[in-house]
């Protein structure tokens, strides 16, 4: 039997448009599921440089402001930020996930189950490695930048792929410089990006106009 040939179109893709179809794709995917995502970049910059500040000032040395300050001060913190901010968070999804069915809520639910999923696991695990309360927070600030660069691969992002290697170079340097600095360090340039990240995001936001509450 004599083998059947396909018919050659003139509608086949070349490598660059393939790969243009696919960063379209890819971007449309990421504003039906993130929407614009400068409201959780300045959440969580806040968030991020609120707690860490006064984590540093209340342990850095005995000259800090609110050196005396009792541990259970900065725990009531951390856990006024975490919650503040879950809080929000889950306010501007939300909002932005009216309507949303279909593959597009299956792909947002797979993603605020790996977060779910990615912090769950890591208090247990910084527990089990025996880590000291600085390292712990090191090591929370590589899970997020992680998930940030896997996001931002995915998703074609470069901005949340910036976030993510930035953070993970914020990291080291603070654990590099050791637990007197490291808190700083965090809220300076760790909390610091998420807010640089939000005006960028903001500005991108107002050309392609989300800036009218789409989040």
């Amino acid at each position: 039997m004599a083998e059947t040939e396909l018919p050659e179109t003139d509608n086949a893709l070349t490598p660059a448009e393939s790969l243009a179809l696919i960063h379209t794709t890819a971007r449309e995917t990421r504003e039906a599921v993130g929407f614009s995502e400068w409201p959780f970049y300045l959440i969580w910059g806040l968030a991020w440089t609120v707690a860490f500040s006064v984590t540093h000032l209340a342990k850095a040395s005995a000259s800090a402001p609110l050196a005396d300050l009792p541990s259970g001060v900065v725990t009531l913190t951390w856990l006024v930020c975490i919650v503040g901010a879950v809080g929000a968070t889950a306010v501007v999804i939300a909002r932005g996930s009216r309507g949303v069915t279909g593959t597009t809520a299956r792909i947002g639910k797979r993603i605020g189950l790996s977060y779910s999923a990615a912090f769950a696991g890591a208090g247990p695990i910084s527990a089990l490695l025996g880590l000291e309360s600085h390292q712990i927070g090191a090591f929370f600030v590589f899970v997020v930048a992680l998930l940030y660069v896997g996001q931002g691969a995915v998703f074609l992002d470069d901005l949340q792929l910036g976030v993510g290697i930035w953070l993970l170079a914020v990291d080291v340097l603070a654990l590099a410089l050791g637990a007197a600095w490291l808190n700083l360090v965090l809220a300076g340039l760790g909390g610091g990006a998420f807010l640089v990240a939000a005006m960028l995001s903001y500005r991108s936001a107002r050309r392609v106009g989300l800036e009218d509450g789409r989040f």
